[in-house]
């Protein structure tokens, strides 16, 4: 179980890496007792970032990469086959009009001969004052593979304010927007979720 700011998320998948500032993980017993059968296999709790009294920090990174295969196993051509099939004494039973016994085509070449392709905007800005801490970030994923028609986009957002209204009195808010576009398989599958914590202390 996923315990992000205290708020139960179903998985880690949509938490932004860079925004987290600690991650604890409890497996023993006590963790059950508090938690319930949900904790059977274990809780991880995640504490994410928080502004800092002071002027504003912003950070930006952007990374751009291009990727190619390696290598390609080698493979037979046509005439090649037709002769490994003689060898065997199969061509008797084959069409020699058949394009399928007749082309040169590269499979590897065509399902994975895109250039590929991997852009990531990383942006956060947190700050605060005396009772007033804020941090906010954004982060945007188009990456795109080197299989024909393989693509993944993503976008994530967080927002953490934290009010500290008196010595007894702390109210906070979280929110976390995530949105992911991809094909595995080459079949599109979309996803969002939006998660609020709020706690007053």
């Amino acid at each position: 179980m996923y315990l992000v700011d205290g708020v139960i998320n179903p998985d880690g998948a949509n938490i932004n890496p860079t925004d987290i500032e600690n991650i604890e993980v409890l497996k023993d017993a006590a963790s059950a007792s508090i938690y319930g059968s949900r904790a059977a296999n274990g809780v991880i709790l995640i504490t994410t970032k928080r502004g800092a009294e002071g002027k504003p920090l912003i950070n930006v990174n952007y990374n751009h990469l291009f990727g190619r295969l390696a290598h390609y196993i080698p493979v037979s051509n046509s005439a090649e086959v037709r002769e490994f099939r003689n060898i065997q004494g199969q061509n008797s039973n084959i069409d020699s009009l058949n394009p399928s016994f007749n082309a040169d085509n590269d499979l590897q070449k065509l399902l994975l001969g895109n250039l590929a392709q991997k852009k990531e905007i990383k942006l956060s800005i947190g700050g605060g004052q005396k009772n007033l801490r804020y941090y906010s970030s954004l982060n945007y994923l188009d990456d795109k593979s080197i299989i024909l028609n393989s693509y993944a986009k993503r976008l994530q957002s967080r927002i953490n304010v934290e009010y500290q209204a008196s010595s007894k009195l702390r109210y906070s808010n979280n929110i976390s927007f995530a949105w992911q576009k991809a094909t595995p398989f080459l079949l599109p599958i979309r996803y969002a979720s939006l998660w609020i914590g709020r706690h007053i202390h």
